[in-house]
């Protein structure tokens, strides 16, 4: 596969990030509901830990459930992997030259002492 169309795939990748992720949380964290069921493990809310409170203060500490949680794993790795590809294209970006052809001369001034290029 060639730079040009990986680009193309990543760019593909990130649009449907951004579009599906809330979708693919909630489809996780099903998926995660089934996997624990199938095993017998519980799922069951956990106590919840509080936290002494300050005199005159209002609001109680509201842990997240586990379905909560998983769901937040999950929106941090979604977003890390779009946030990864986007890295990738603006480094695609910054290194093609005028006739759209990535330059390898920009990639090693930029990456000198971390890759070790012929």
């Amino acid at each position: 596969m060639s730079l040009e169309n990986c680009a193309q795939k990543m760019k593909a990748f990130v649009a449907f990030l951004s579009d599906e992720r809330d979708a693919l949380a909630r489809q996780s964290v099903d998926n995660a509901l089934k996997i624990c069921e199938n095993l017998e493990i519980p799922t069951e809310e956990r106590r919840v830990r509080r936290t002494k409170r300050t005199p005159g203060e209002q609001n109680q500490d509201v842990g997240l459930s586990v379905l909560e949680e998983i769901e937040r794993y999950v929106l941090h790795a979604v977003d890390r992997f779009r946030s990864e590809a986007v890295n990738f294209l603006n480094l695609h970006a910054l290194l093609q030259s005028d006739n759209n052809e990535v330059d390898m001369t920009k990639f090693k001034t930029i990456y000198a002492d971390e890759v070790d290029l012929p």
